[in-house]
């Protein structure tokens, strides 16, 4: 996986992210290195609560993006944004309101997953 444009940085919103989608950019990564896995948003109604796949670990997939997050000293979680295979572009929750209530829709999505 490619970066193209390392220093993009935004603040996630939701609104933004399906203007991301709608413009042809995805899938969408949301990566947090406290929860060791990572979420993709790859449909136009994806948002924060509904359409979300949830992928087990992927090892080189993890590292990739640990490595990033430490070179930029950035706190978690970023969202990568992918075009046609590349990373573009990254938004992160700069906010500690933004991380607790993402942190509380992953534990549900952690105990959405179980069920299955």
């Amino acid at each position: 996986m490619e970066i193209e444009n390392s220093n993009c940085f935004y603040k996630v919103q939701q609104e933004d992210v399906k203007a991301l989608l709608q413009d042809g950019y995805g899938p969408l990564l949301i990566f947090d290195k406290d929860f060791m896995y990572y979420h993709v948003l790859n449909d136009v109604c994806s948002d924060y609560k509904h359409d979300i796949y949830v992928y087990e670990n992927d090892q080189q997939l993890n590292a990739y993006f640990y490595r990033f997050l430490n070179q930029n000293q950035l706190d978690t979680p970023v969202l990568f944004m992918i075009h046609q295979g590349h990373v573009v572009g990254h938004m992160y929750f700069d906010n500690q309101t933004d991380k607790e209530i993402y942190k509380t829709y992953v534990q549900l999505l952690r105990h959405i997953k179980e069920d299955f």
